[in-house]
C-alpha cells in the first residue's frame, strides 16, 4: 500500500518538470521560425486558418525531437529534488525498494517510446507531406501580397521579372508597375522581350493550376524583337486599358529512378514499397533506409534518458533548474550529434550506419544500466 503512495507521489513530481521542458525545448526548436511565421501572418496576408494549419503540421516533428528531451529534464528535475530533500533517503528507510517506487516511471517512458514509435510510422510523415502542400498554398498567397520596391523573379517557364513602386493601403492594389517577360528558341538565335507598364495592377493566384495572373490596367506594352538578320531589333508599342498575362510556374519533374518525395514525407509503407521496388540510386536508397532507422532510434530515447536519469539525479542532486538543464544539455548534445553521425554514415551506404545510429541509445542505456544496478541494489 506505502509502495503505491511512494509511485503516484514520483509520477507527481515529475509530470510538472517534464511539461516544462517540454515546453521549453519545443519553443527552442519553434524560434528558428518564429521570425518567419509572425511575418507571414502580420505583413504577407496569410489567413489566419491556413497559418494556424502550418503551424499546426510544425509541432508535431518537433514533439518527436523534443520529447525525449523533457523525460530526461523531467526525471533529472523530480528525482532530484527528492534526492535533494532526503526524501528517497526515506523511502528507503521505510523498507520500501526504490527499484519498486520507480518502475511506473519507466513504464511511462516504455509507452511515450510505443507511442512515438507508432507516431513515426504514419502521422508525422503524413503531417509533413501537409506541411509541404499548405507551403506551396502559402507562397501562392504571398505571391498576391508583394513588398514595394524589389523585384520579383519567380521560377517559370518564361524569364519574368516583376516590379511595383507602391502598394494603396486603402485599395491594396499595385501602382507604378513593370513586367518585363523575355523568351528566346533553343539556339537563342531569336530573343523576345515584353516590357509593360501600368498605374496599376494585381496578382491572382491560382493554386490548382499553378500559375498567376498578372492584370494591368491602364499602360504601355513595348514589344522588342532581336534575332541575327540584318535587320537588328523590331520594335513596336501599344496602349492598352487591361492586360492580363498567365504565369505558369515551373513544376518539380520527377526524373525516373529519382524519390517522388523527400523521405521524411513518406510513410514507413511508402518507404518499403519504394525499396522493394528498387532502381534507386545509391543516396537515395541510403536516405530511405536512415530515415526508418532515425524514427526507430529517437522514440527509444525516451526509455534510454529515463533509466540514465533516475540513478544520475540520486546521485548528484541536481537542486536547481539550470543545473537539470545544464546537465540535460550536454547529454542531448551528445546523443544528438552521435545520432546524425550516424545517419550521415547510413546516407552513404555503410553497413555500419545502422549500428551507429542505434549506438547513442546503446551506449546511454548501458550507463544508465550500470548506474541502475548500484543505485538500487541496496
Amino acid at each position: 500500500m506505502i509502495g503505491r503512495i511512494f509511485q503516484r507521489y514520483v509520477l507527481r513530481e515529475l509530470i510538472s518538470p517534464t511539461l516544462l521542458g517540454l515546453a521549453v525545448f519545443t519553443f527552442v526548436l519553434l524560434a528558428t521560425h518564429l521570425f518567419r511565421l509572425t511575418d507571414l501572418l502580420v505583413n504577407r496576408g496569410v489567413p489566419l486558418p491556413i497559418f494556424l494549419q502550418f503551424v499546426g503540421t510544425l509541432l508535431p516533428p518537433l514533439l518527436v525531437l523534443t520529447t525525449p528531451m523533457a523525460v530526461l529534464v523531467g526525471v533529472l528535475l523530480g528525482v532530484g529534488r527528492l534526492a535533494a530533500d532526503n526524501e528517497i533517503m526515506a523511502m528507503r528507510t521505510s523498507g520500501v525498494h526504490l527499484l519498486r517506487v520507480f518502475y511506473p516511471v519507466l513504464l511511462a517512458a516504455g509507452l511515450l517510446t510505443a507511442g512515438l514509435w507508432a507516431a513515426n510510422r504514419r502521422v508525422v510523415p503524413t503531417l509533413a507531406g501537409f506541411n509541404v502542400a499548405l507551403l506551396e498554398q502559402i507562397q501562392f498567397i504571398v505571391a498576391s501580397h508583394l513588398e514595394a520596391g524589389r523585384v520579383f523573379s519567380p521560377k517559370s517557364d518564361l524569364n519574368v521579372a516583376f516590379y511595383f513602386r507602391h502598394r494603396n493601403p486603402l485599395t491594396e492594389r499595385m501602382e507604378g508597375v513593370t513586367l518585363k517577360v523575355a523568351a528566346s528558341d533553343l539556339d537563342r538565335r531569336t530573343k523576345t522581350e515584353l516590357v509593360a507598364t501600368a498605374h496599376n495592377g494585381r496578382i491572382d493566384p491560382d493554386l490548382q493550376e499553378s500559375s498567376m495572373d498578372i492584370v494591368l490596367t491602364s499602360g504601355t506594352l513595348h514589344h522588342f524583337d532581336t534575332t541575327d538578320t540584318t535587320t537588328g531589333v523590331r520594335y513596336s508599342v501599344a496602349k492598352f486599358q487591361e492586360l492580363r498575362w498567365r504565369m505558369q510556374l515551373e513544376k518539380k519533374k520527377i526524373k525516373p529512378g529519382q524519390l517522388p518525395k523527400k523521405p521524411r514525407e513518406m510513410t514507413n509503407h511508402d518507404i518499403a514499397r519504394i525499396l522493394r521496388r528498387g532502381s534507386l540510386e545509391p543516396g537515395d536508397a541510403g536516405a530511405l533506409f536512415a530515415e526508418i532507422l532515425q524514427r526507430r532510434s529517437i522514440p527509444v530515447a525516451c526509455f534510454a534518458f529515463a533509466l540514465l536519469g533516475i540513478p544520475l539525479a540520486i546521485r548528484v542532486r541536481p537542486t536547481g533548474k539550470a543545473v537539470a538543464f545544464s546537465i540535460a544539455f550536454g547529454l542531448i548534445f551528445f546523443y544528438y550529434i552521435m545520432l546524425k553521425w550516424g545517419v550521415s554514415v547510413c546516407q552513404r551506404g555503410s553497413v555500419f550506419g545502422a549500428f551507429i545510429i542505434f549506438l547513442p541509445n546503446i551506449v546511454v542505456g548501458a550507463v544508465g544500466l550500470i548506474l541502475f544496478y548500484r543505485t538500487f541494489r541496496q
